[in-house]
């Protein structure tokens, strides 16, 4: 049985994903009957085949099968093993995936406690789960705390695997994310390039590492407006992951999803769309079957095939389909900043078609959101609201004649303008 588990994850770490998932089958099913359903190797079969239905984009069969190890083994190890917080760490770990890190946040605080307790400071768990706990804030719009998890797990990784060490590279990455979120799109363009030095070397240049640093150096390179070469690496890693994945993996979707706002930024509004219909199509198929964490991802995309479509002079369209998006995001957990920006095109395509009364009180709304929340929205997102909020506030007052309500938010933009919102 140890034999073939050994040989399941040799099939994992080359990402040879359909070949692993038989052999974890095969090592559950023998160790159930040899061992019993709650023992601890029985559990480790389950959760090997968990992490190749979760790196095959099968969340929802991954997921009842980590809550299965989780609830197993503290319930048969206890609270004091370390098989107990890395079960939790694991589940969490999908959870960030299905973009739920309300509910990753919880579970790694959890096995962060558990951790400290029977490991030192230094253990590749504890870089782990800081890594974890780290994302989860940064997903969450807490930059700060997300900084400082993710410099604490570097060290930790860097001391116990390496600098080279997969996970390690995969935390760099994220550090990189977190950088571009807070408005330095060229430094963090500069750490993804570093990182693709090396990834093709430890990793391959096919793996799903490395394919994903190529698009995420991508997004950072648009954000500063260099189209061409945007262009060319996130086309190329949309293409890798639909020969490693298929088009419905939320990889190759994601990746799809961030061509189609490189390909409106260039000027080519109806590629755009077409890219955004194939994510939104594969997206309403897995929500058909049950997977409900895609409502963040639908409403997103919705609001953005929405904006594309303001643009391009068809207002009420616009408002239909960013109306769905807002109803779609309102269905999730913890849209933040993506339910305000998606109302903000709602106010837009409002104006547009000289709903102005109707578009007033919206965008008010919009702008009290944006104030309140804007330490905690990724650029350039935050600039974006911002700016276009008042900008539309501005001329909705100037039509309506209100001169003087128009030279406050007039005011106000120039304030943002000078601050560097822009």
């Amino acid at each position: 049985i140890q034999a073939i588990s050994v040989a399941g994850r040799i099939y994992r770490s080359l990402e040879r994903f359909p070949e692993a998932a038989e052999i974890f089958q095969q090592a559950w099913d023998q160790k159930r009957v040899i061992l019993g359903e709650r023992h601890l190797e029985t559990m480790v079969a389950v959760h090997d085949l968990a992490t190749i239905y979760r790196g095959q984009g099968r969340y929802a069969e991954a997921e009842p099968l980590l809550v299965q190890v989780k609830e197993t083994t503290r319930s048969e190890m206890g609270e004091s093993h370390p098989s107990t917080s890395q079960a939790m760490t694991s589940l969490a770990a999908l959870y960030l995936l299905e973009d739920r890190p309300d509910v990753a946040e919880r579970l790694l605080k959890e096995s962060m406690t558990l951790l400290a307790a029977i490991v030192p400071e230094d253990h590749p768990m504890v870089g782990d789960t800081k890594h974890h706990l780290g994302v989860a804030y940064r997903d969450r719009g807490q930059f700060t705390d997300a900084d400082r998890l993710l410099r604490e797990a570097y060290d930790a990784l860097v001391a116990s695997v390496g600098k080279e060490h997969p996970r390690t590279l995969v935390l760099r990455a994220n550090r990189a994310l977190l950088i571009q979120a807070q408005g330095e799109p060229g430094q963090a363009a500069s750490q993804l390039r570093e990182l693709l030095t090396m990834q093709p070397r430890v990793l391959g240049d096919k793996h799903t590492y490395t394919l994903l640093t190529k698009v995420r150096l991508a997004a950072a390179l648009a954000q500063q407006q260099k189209f061409e070469e945007a262009l060319a690496l996130c086309t190329d890693g949309v293409l890798g992951f639909q020969q490693k994945f298929g088009d419905s993996h939320p990889l190759t979707l994601k990746c799809r999803a961030n061509l189609g706002r490189i390909l409106h930024a260039v000027g080519e509004p109806q590629q755009a769309i077409e890219q955004f219909d194939k994510v939104l199509d594969a997206y309403q198929d897995r929500l058909l079957q049950g997977e409900t964490w895609v409502h963040l991802r639908l409403g997103e995309m919705l609001a953005q095939k929405a904006n594309v479509l303001l643009q391009q002079g068809q207002p009420v369209e616009a408002q239909q389909i960013v109306t769905d998006a807002i109803e779609m995001l309102k269905q999730h957990a913890e849209p933040g900043w993506r339910l305000t920006e998606a109302q903000a095109v709602l106010t837009r395509t409002l104006v547009a078609q000289g709903k102005l009364t109707e578009a007033e009180p919206r965008l008010l709304a919009v702008v009290a959101n944006w104030e309140e929340t804007a330490d905690q929205i990724p650029q350039p997102h935050r600039d974006a609201i911002g700016t276009h909020a008042c900008t539309q506030l501005v001329e909705l007052y100037t039509a309506q004649g209100q001169q003087d309500a128009a030279a406050r938010w007039r005011d106000r933009l120039a304030d943002l303008q000078a601050e560097g919102h822009q």
